[in-house]
């Protein structure tokens, strides 16, 4: 995956995916937050879930190559925080040995976050769910 996006759309999106993320969980996936470029190449998807909430929510983004992955929530909002307001923000998954791991660019600042297995995020259709906030 490899994406450009706005880093205001990152700053606003994941603090909210923190607090849907559990901070003390007994599966460390439902720690991170999922994040997916759109089929549509429009943007990007930042999923979170507790298993009881689940917050999707859609940040508009240069796609220029499409991907899925899981990172840790708190420790991928920490690092875009302290990012400048004034580039655009690279995502990009790099392969390192049998891991893989996310870039995270913008200017001179450059981190490097572990990801989990997209594969491994708790499936919860929305459609399950009485309340959609928009």
């Amino acid at each position: 995956m490899k994406v450009v996006v706005d880093p205001q759309h990152l700053k606003m999106a994941l603090p909210r995916a923190v607090r849907i993320a559990e901070k003390k969980a007994t599966r460390p996936i439902l720690s991170n937050v999922k994040i997916s470029s759109s089929p549509e190449g429009a943007g990007l998807l930042i999923e979170a879930t507790d298993t009881s909430i689940t917050l999707q929510e859609f940040i508009p983004a240069t796609i220029q190559e499409a991907g899925t992955l899981t990172v840790h929530a708190a420790t991928a909002s920490s690092g875009v925080r302290s990012l400048s307001d004034v580039e655009g923000v690279t995502l990009e998954t790099l392969e390192q040995g049998e891991a893989e791991l996310l870039k995270i660019e913008s200017g001179r600042a450059i981190f490097r976050l572990g990801t989990l297995p997209a594969h491994d995020f708790p499936s919860l259709a929305l459609e399950d769910y009485d309340v959609t906030l928009e």
